[in-house]
């Protein structure tokens, strides 16, 4: 399976590639949330783990437009955000 990682903390995106990677996941990286939505959008992905608060593109929107689309592949966002409403809302 592909993943596609849309994250912008670097270390955390190369932890998670090796880590997913050994379990023999294939992990393509994009570090900003118009790259990610445009790399969403030309390929077939198993699933997108996604950063809440991007570069350029929310978390949020991304999902929202995809599934806009029709694309319904499954979608983990990760979030520092831990306020109730900031989790109600993704």
């Amino acid at each position: 399976m592909v993943i596609l990682l849309i994250e912008d903390d670097l270390t955390l995106a190369r932890e998670l590639g090796t880590l997913l990677g050994q379990h023999g996941y294939a992990v393509e990286h994009v570090a900003d949330g118009i790259a990610g939505l445009a790399r969403a959008e030309s390929g077939e992905y198993g699933l997108i783990i996604g950063d809440r608060m991007l570069p350029r593109l929310d978390g949020l929107e991304i999902v929202r437009r995809l599934r806009e689309r029709g694309d319904k592949t499954p979608v983990l966002l990760l979030s520092a955000l831990d306020s109730v409403d900031e989790r109600v809302r993704g």
